[in-house]
């Protein structure tokens, strides 16, 4: 498999261990989605660094991560205010 596949998988895998052990708590929908849309902003912040220091690879799968972390983030976000009455 390519080397920034496996950095990718990597990289999503490690959000997503963190909001599946948020969920089981009081408000862990909430506390989930919100630290998915933190760590997003940290791995798009930090590829476009990498990418400027001339680390390509990791660069790319941080953007490429972060961006799949930020629409798994936001749409939890979205779906429970969308339940809120």
């Amino acid at each position: 498999m390519n080397e920034t596949i496996n950095k990718v998988l990597i990289a999503i895998g490690i959000p997503v261990g963190l909001m599946l052990l948020c969920l089981p708590m009081h408000d862990g929908r909430i506390v989930a989605g919100v630290l998915a849309l933190l760590v997003s902003f940290v791995y798009l912040i930090a590829g476009i660094l990498l990418l400027v220091v001339e680390s390509k690879q990791l660069g790319k799968a941080l953007l490429i991560s972060g961006g799949i972390v930020f629409i798994a983030g936001f749409s939890l976000c979205a779906i429970m205010f969308s339940n809120l009455h």
